[in-house]
């Protein structure tokens, strides 16, 4: 590659003929994701940050970090965290309530619909309670959208 390999001046300074930069091909929107478990942006195995679709990660941001936690947008965040221990009809209940307000603006600007909140059975045993929200994000193709996603509260 090249000064003194093609000569100066010949392919221009640090270019060899023949040789190709290799564009990666990555979809048109796109986001970092994020790993709940290390709060880490994962790595695929080519070494490239993991992306998933930004209405994806507006949903994490909001259910995963407590409300008020970013000084730059205190309205990104959830009360997840303050749900109290109790029996497990009201402990869905109350999860269901946090997250649908948590999500509420992405629900009125029609990027989710919110299927199904549930309290995962025996979490609240372990000293944590863990929920698993089943949304659509609407900005997807129809029969892409179903998303699954399993956040901690406490």
């Amino acid at each position: 590659m090249g000064f003194g390999e093609e000569g100066f001046g010949e392919e221009g300074f640090g270019m060899s003929p023949g040789e190709t930069l290799g564009a990666r091909v990555v979809p048109e929107f796109q986001a970092l994701e994020i790993d709940l478990g290390t709060y880490d942006v994962p790595i695929d195995e080519n070494g490239f940050y993991k992306s998933i679709h930004p209405v994806d990660h507006k949903v994490l941001l909001n259910l995963a970090i407590k409300l008020n936690a970013i000084p730059a947008d205190p309205s990104i965040g959830t009360t997840l965290f303050d749900v109290q221990f109790d029996t497990d009809e009201r402990m869905t209940a109350d999860g269901s309530r946090r997250v649908r307000g948590a999500l509420n603006q992405m629900v009125l600007d029609e990027d989710i619909t919110i299927d199904d909140v549930k309290l995962l059975s025996g979490t609240s045993t372990s000293g944590r309670l863990m929920f698993e929200i089943e949304y659509q994000n609407l900005r997807m193709p129809e029969g892409e959208r179903l998303r699954r996603q399993i956040f901690q509260s406490k």
